[in-house]
């Protein structure tokens, strides 16, 4: 295994704000909003606390717009607004493991999280509005995804390259949004002393930055992907399939940066300047009372990637479906359980939602956290197929 550069780089040097509790009136507010003091921190102390939780949520709504993801996106081609569409398709995937029209959603537990005093609680939610976002206009997501939402799935790089397409395409977004979210988060110390201030204007300053980084690398997988697509040219797409026989109780989509495997080997360290990351799309989906997992990225044999996947078939190899179990919950927001498998859980559910944590700012992510811990969280299901590129 090649090491990554990343290993080695020096630390990105975040930069903090210079908190002022006097500044000129028409100077810019020190907190980086971008309005003039007076129309910002000015008095913070003394303004009125905003609901908080309420105040992300209608911002968030607002930017929920979208646009459409399709690599040939264009005024003639697309066809209205974009929809809400699937990252885990609701017939089959999602609708396998709903009870009552409904899943349980950390996703989200996570946009709550103010709401909730800080608490990670998952919630309900209909298959309709599940594993959702405004990705995709209505032409685009239908003629795009129809290989993988109607009939049996060929086991394709090509089918295997829309999945990861649109996991990419879904984290794009996202942090777009998580960006856009920043802006209502300033107003979160209403009525708080100065000291107060300062601590969580600082807080959201190092979070901008950390976004900002995430944010302009998910562009650049982005478009790799779609120059690939239309090249219509899947040479450089590399996948590790997996088809278990009977339904795991999660669905789930995402792409994240492997930070270390299922042997508790480092393979990229976040953070440091000037890197090229490299990324692994993953989607844990059910058809035809089958589970399927995909992982797909772009990246050299031998780089942080390829060494994740081959790790993951490995463990899965070694401890079954229980590999994906952790890795969904250490990587993954956009996932999406059975109601009764989650209630049955107890005490295991702690154990689960602090994995949600890992890698964020209250919580860096452990070199052994993808290693078998003895848990065992859902039952087991015979392997009865893998595919794979270049593994």
């Amino acid at each position: 295994m090649s090491t990554h550069s990343s290993i080695e780089a020096p630390r990105v040097e975040f930069a903090f704000r210079d908190p002022k509790e006097r500044m000129s009136p028409n100077e810019r507010c020190w907190c980086g909003s971008g309005k003039k003091w007076k129309k910002c921190h000015k008095d913070r102390e003394q303004q009125a606390p905003l609901n908080i939780w309420k105040h992300v949520a209608e911002t968030r709504e607002k930017f929920r717009a979208g646009r459409c993801s399709h690599p040939e996106a264009a005024p003639n081609k697309c066809e209205g607004t974009p929809i809400k569409s699937h990252t885990v398709q609701r017939a089959g995937g999602l609708s396998a493991i709903a009870e009552g029209g409904h899943v349980i959603s950390i996703k989200l537990a996570f946009e709550n999280i103010f709401k909730n005093s800080a608490k990670l609680i998952p919630e309900k939610i209909g298959v309709r509005f599940a594993s959702t976002f405004s990705g995709f206009c209505g032409r685009h997501d239908s003629e795009l995804f129809r290989p993988l939402e109607h009939g049996s799935v060929d086991f394709t790089a090509e089918n295997f390259f829309l999945l990861s397409l649109r996991s990419i395409a879904y984290e794009l977004i996202t942090k777009e949004c998580a960006l856009a979210v920043i802006s209502a988060q300033r107003e979160m110390d209403r009525g708080t002393p100065f000291s107060t201030q300062a601590a969580i204007q600082n807080q959201l300053a190092i979070y901008e930055q950390g976004t900002l980084i995430g944010l302009n690398d998910a562009k650049l997988w982005k478009n790799r992907y779609d120059e690939i697509f239309r090249a219509r040219s899947f040479e450089e797409f590399h996948y590790y399939a997996v088809v278990f026989d009977g339904i795991m109780p999660i669905v789930g989509s995402g792409a994240f940066y492997p930070e270390v495997d299922f042997d508790g080997e480092e393979l990229q360290r976040l953070g440091r300047e000037n890197q090229a990351y490299e990324h692994i799309a993953i989607n844990l989906t059910s058809l035809e009372n089958k589970t399927i997992v995909v992982a797909g990225w772009l990246g050299d044999d031998g780089g942080p990637a390829s060494v994740f996947a081959k790790s993951l078939r490995k463990a899965i190899g070694r401890e079954g479906v229980e590999a994906v179990v952790r890795l969904c919950f250490e990587h993954l927001e956009n996932i999406y359980f059975k109601p009764t498998w989650w209630s049955s859980l107890g005490s295991k559910q702690d154990w689960l939602l602090e994995r949600c944590f890992s890698g964020g700012p209250s919580k860096l992510r452990d070199n052994r956290c993808l290693i078998s811990d003895g848990h065992e969280f859902v039952s087991p299901l015979v392997v009865r197929g893998e595919y794979w590129s270049s593994l």
